[in-house]
C-alpha cells in the first residue's frame, strides 16, 4: 500500500498545472456534437408507466430541493433506472429515476 501511495505521489508531483481556459472555450467543448451519442445506449421502455415517448417535451425535477427550477427538454429515453433529456441547447442530461419526478412539460 505504501509503495502504491509513493508511486501515486511521484506521478502527481511531475504533472504540470492544468491549463486554464476561458468560459467560451469550455462552452464550445460542452456543446460540440458528441463523438458518441451515449443516449442511444440508454434503452427506452415503450411500456413505461408514465406513458411518455421519445420526442415529447418533459420536465424533470428533484423530489427534495430545486423544484422551482425544473429541467425542461425533449425526452430521449426513459426506463426504470434513468431518464435522458435533450435541452434547448442540445445538451443531453441524464437523471436517475430515484429522487426525480418526470412528467409532461407544462
Amino acid at each position: 500500500m505504501f509503495a502504491w501511495l509513493d508511486a501515486v505521489n511521484a506521478h502527481l508531483a511531475q504533472d504540470a498545472q492544468p491549463e486554464q481556459i476561458a468560459w467560451k472555450q469550455a462552452k464550445a467543448v460542452l456543446l460540440a456534437p458528441p463523438k458518441h451519442e451515449f443516449a442511444k445506449f440508454v434503452h427506452h421502455d415503450d411500456a413505461n408507466s408514465l406513458g411518455l415517448q421519445p420526442g415529447q417535451q418533459v420536465s424533470v425535477v428533484p423530489v427534495d430541493t430545486g423544484k422551482n427550477h425544473p429541467q425542461l427538454g425533449e425526452l430521449v429515453s426513459l426506463n426504470d433506472d434513468q431518464v435522458c433529456v435533450r435541452n434547448k441547447s442540445k445538451l443531453l442530461m441524464h437523471f436517475p429515476r430515484i429522487g426525480y419526478l418526470v412528467g409532461r412539460a407544462q
